[in-house]
């Protein structure tokens, strides 16, 4: 009597591991010092769309610490602490929400206009890794004036490894790239200008209400 052939079950979707600042940091460390030989790992890693972005919003956390010790250091008495935690707060929502919307932006223009075949999960990778350095570079800001510099040094790197995260993947004609790399720029420039503008008016609100200001302006 032949033995029935058990028939194997399949593997339930892997749930996502709990966050491990540790193994985030070292991500960012190898991007930096190594990106050309994390890529592939990175990319070749089972991560949901869930862990990405969990990532994203505790490396993203550096910016925030960053912008509000700085902003803390350097102007708190003029525009109080309600602004100074609440600028903090803004820009660590557009910097993380930057490679968040990105994602879906991505997927779904790849369908239409883009057509290299990325599943959401591989966008989610590239968006991820790219914007790493940008976020972690916001710890700069506790250097206040280097703060915008760093970061701004840390965002044309990302759109570097923008550039090779999709040529890792799979061969993509030149066109394509600048195309993607623009449409890049839009959607997370839009995120940023939107979260920018609603602080500057806040700012100014801060300052034209301020008696301190008025004090300093009329009794020099």
């Amino acid at each position: 009597m032949a033995a029935a052939k058990k028939t194997q079950s399949a593997a339930p979707a892997k749930s996502p591991g709990p966050v491990d600042v540790n193994a985030y940091l070292e991500y960012v460390k190898g991007v930096v010092t190594a990106p050309a030989k994390l890529l592939p790992k990175f990319l070749a890693e089972k991560k949901s769309l869930t862990d990405l972005f969990m990532m994203t919003g505790v490396v993203g956390l550096l910016t925030f610490v960053g912008v509000l010790v700085g902003d803390f250091i350097a102007g708190y008495n003029v525009f109080g602490i309600g602004f100074v935690f609440q600028h903090a707060l803004f820009v660590y929502l557009g910097a993380v929400l930057g490679p968040i919307v990105g994602t879906f932006v991505f997927s779904s223009l790849d369908k239409s206009i883009l057509k290299l075949n990325y599943s959401t999960e591989e966008w989610g990778k590239i968006m991820v890794f790219t914007t790493l350095p940008y976020l972690a570079a916001g710890i700069a800001y506790v250097l206040l004036g280097l703060g915008s510099l760093v970061q701004g040094i840390a965002g044309l790197y990302s759109l570097y490894l923008f550039y090779t995260a999709l040529a890792t993947i799979k061969k993509v004609p030149q066109d394509v790239v600048i195309k993607t790399i623009v449409l890049a720029i839009i959607a997370i420039g839009l995120v940023q200008y939107i979260f920018a503008s609603y602080l500057v008016n806040q700012a100014l609100a801060s300052v034209v209400g301020n008696p301190l200001v008025w004090q300093a302006l009329l009794y020099p």
